[in-house]
């Protein structure tokens, strides 16, 4: 990609274009939480910024993703949270300077289902041995085993490819959008990245141990430390950032996955190897459930691994050649009160088929609607809790 450059005798460079955006289209719905983002090459860039933020003021405490060192024009983002608005942007740099920010475009994540209790949606018997590590990629589940091998299955379970790795690299394993890394490469110092085909294309100096768990959120990296109950999180570069116990896992998480919001956890000490943990990214715990409720047997000292894939979640152990993929409650407490748009409060002289409006509440997967003839809503003349998009009956509809 050249540089925008005027000869006249002499060069005389300028910085890039602002970059133009490309899809999703501004507004895209029910897109998937790890979204692939596309932008147009911009005369005379050499590198571009990509930005992806919880809100369009794009500040510090609201960008789930932010790299400037990109060289092509498309980026996988994520894990994303569900059913969330989210804004992205992109600037062009080259060795004059920068483009100022695209104008942003905006998107909004499918929502997960809303289930309340955990099942086993289906399961799959891996085709190496014994799984080591799992990890979603946006479209397809990753395996490492104790060979160590990777690979490559579709969620019924059918092998897309296989790849010997060789060495001892043999631990847990996380999808970043442009590779894996895998976290207990002990012989290399620290977690290791590959390409899709096993190629070794970048490395990080952290290491807790060869059975420690790894997770990219698209800004750090979390690490379960076998070693002790601690989760760590860590910067880009590797540089430590901040850790916090799970008290409630006895001993040595393993496996570790992030849905976009909080962290699921599994553990492999006594009792624990037998729960699943899902943590508050500050160390709060949110929820758990025992695996023997639904007829699976982890082991003692197993090694789980976890991945989310934006609707479920995988799980494994090394103890076992089955690959399970679990429906999980991703949502835990109630949505927020929705605020009443219009008629506004005291309105008269209304139709006799009035529209009635309201804000969307954050995580709602449906809605329920009264309208009485008085304010004790003892004499109701409306009344319906299915409510999920647009009803024709009453003319109500949410915005």
């Amino acid at each position: 990609m050249g540089i925008a450059c005027l000869s006249l005798g002499y060069q005389i460079c300028a910085q890039p274009e602002i970059p133009v955006l490309s899809v999703p289209a501004d507004y895209s719905l029910q897109l998937q939480t790890r979204p692939v983002l596309y932008w147009n090459a911009s005369p005379g860039a050499e590198k571009y910024t990509l930005q992806v933020s919880g809100d369009s003021l794009f500040g510090t405490s609201a960008l789930v993703y932010n790299d400037t060192s990109i060289i092509d024009t498309s980026r996988q983002v994520g894990p994303l949270a569900n059913n969330r608005t989210y804004y992205w942007r992109v600037s062009a740099k080259n060795g004059d300077g920068s483009s100022p920010f695209s104008g942003h475009w905006r998107f909004t994540t499918m929502k997960a289902p809303a289930v309340q209790t955990t099942t086993i949606i289906h399961s799959f018997t891996s085709t190496g041995s014994r799984p080591h590590g799992l990890a979603w990629d946006g479209e397809y589940l990753w395996m490492i085993d104790n060979g160590p091998n990777l690979y490559k299955y579709d969620t019924l379970g059918n092998e897309i490819k296989s790849i010997s790795l060789g060495g001892t690299i043999d631990r847990d394993i996380s999808w970043d959008g442009t590779g894996l890394w895998i976290g207990g490469a002990s012989a290399d110092g620290g977690a290791l990245k590959i390409d899709g085909n096993g190629n070794r294309i970048d490395s990080m100096p952290v290491h807790y141990s060869d059975t420690s768990g790894i997770e990219w959120d698209g800004r750090y990296f979390w690490f379960g430390d076998y070693g002790s109950s601690y989760i760590e999180k860590h910067k880009k570069d590797g540089s430590f950032f901040l850790d916090w116990e799970a008290g409630d896992i006895s001993a040595h998480p393993t496996g570790i996955t992030y849905d976009g919001i909080t962290l699921w956890i599994g553990g492999s000490g006594g009792t624990s190897s037998n729960y699943i943990y899902k943590y508050s990214i500050l160390g709060q715990l949110i929820y758990s459930f025992n695996l023997d409720d639904l007829g699976i047997t982890a082991g003692s000292g197993s090694f789980t691994s976890l991945a989310w894939d934006g609707r479920s979640l995988w799980y494994a152990s090394d103890k076992a050649f089955e690959i399970y993929r679990l429906s999980v409650p991703y949502y835990h407490s109630a949505p927020p009160v929705p605020v009443i748009v219009s008629p506004v409060n005291g309105e008269d002289e209304l139709s006799l088929t009035p529209t009635l409006k309201w804000k969307t509440s954050l995580d709602a997967t449906m809605y329920h609607v009264q309208v009485a003839g008085d304010p004790a809503f003892s004499n109701v003349v409306f009344n319906d809790s299915t409510i999920k998009y647009l009803v024709r009956n009453f003319q109500l509809y949410h915005i």
